[in-house]
């Protein structure tokens, strides 16, 4: 990823200042342009037709806590692992934690992947839906990888060395032809490795139980469960294989997000669109 000088990014606001009500900074180089269409859909009331990425979430978070320019701004950043342990966002008044573990999750519905689909397939929406099964298949992915990312997040405290997020989804699905899918004896495997990775770190198995079974409770109220699994790095790419069972002609994983991004529901982003608008309006949240 290239990393733009500070001074580039700071002209550039300054270019787009006169065209828009608000400036909005996001994590990732790679996301403006997709965090620009989310915007369009979800807060088509508040002009915002440049987003602006920093150097990763410690830059967004710094950025957040030195802000002291008249001009409203809002700092986003992804749920990731602190969310997950239900740790409190940072407190300034200009930065929105996003309540997934990170923006992709958020693009996943069934509104969203039928209409993909329908679209490639050249079918109703509908008939989409009825094929894919999306609820089936969210479900699916709840039951293995929750109690897995429920894991993950202990060990990213805890052992914060160990690989989490970074060890890959492609070690966890089975292959046969052109048909690749979760595979729940790989994930029970994972989970018994990251057991032994916080146990040999001097945590009691009993201790590891308790903190695993209070993460997966909570998301027992949620609505959407899974939201604590990467959507980046798991559940796009997992979506991307259902998808394929279909259609060959299914995109490959980010041109999938960009057309699930245009098809969003908007409902999946409204904590998003009340921080945009907080900021419209006060300037704070």
């Amino acid at each position: 990823m290239i990393h733009w000088p500070q001074r580039a990014t700071r002209a550039l606001v300054r270019l787009f200042a006169p065209l828009q009500e608000i400036d909005v900074y996001v994590e990732d180089r790679e996301s403006e342009v997709f965090y620009q269409t989310l915007l369009e859909i979800s807060v088509p009331d508040v002009r915002v037709v440049r987003v602006f990425a920093l150097n990763g979430r410690e830059d967004v978070l710094a950025a957040a806590a030195a802000y002291r320019d008249a001009r409203r701004a809002l700092f986003i950043i992804d749920g990731d692992f602190s969310w997950v342990r239900d740790e409190p966002a940072p407190s300034h008044n200009t930065l929105y934690r996003l309540e997934a573990y990170c923006i992709e999750n958020l693009l996943l519905s069934e509104t969203s992947a039928a209409d993909v689909l329908s679209r490639f397939m050249a079918i109703a929406p509908t008939e989409a839906a009825n094929l894919l099964k999306f609820d089936e298949w969210r479900q699916r992915m709840s039951e293995s990888l929750v109690p897995l990312f429920a894991l993950y997040a202990i060990l990213n405290v805890d052992v914060p060395d160990h690989a989490t997020i970074s060890r890959g989804v492609g070690r966890l699905v089975s292959k046969s032809g052109r048909k690749t899918v979760l595979d729940p004896t790989r994930v029970a495997h994972e989970i018994s490795e990251v057991k032994r990775a916080l146990v040999g770190a001097g945590l009691s198995i009993e201790n590891i139980d308790k903190r695993q079974h209070a993460i997966i409770d909570r998301t027992r109220f949620a609505a959407h469960a899974v939201d604590i699994v990467s959507g980046k790095d798991f559940l796009l790419a997992l979506l991307e294989w259902e998808m394929r069972l279909h259609c060959n002609q299914v995109p490959a994983r980010k041109a999938l997000c960009f057309n699930l991004a245009r098809a969003c529901n908007p409902e999946r982003l409204r904590g998003l669109a009340e921080a945009v608008r907080a900021i419209a309006r006060t300037g704070s949240l």
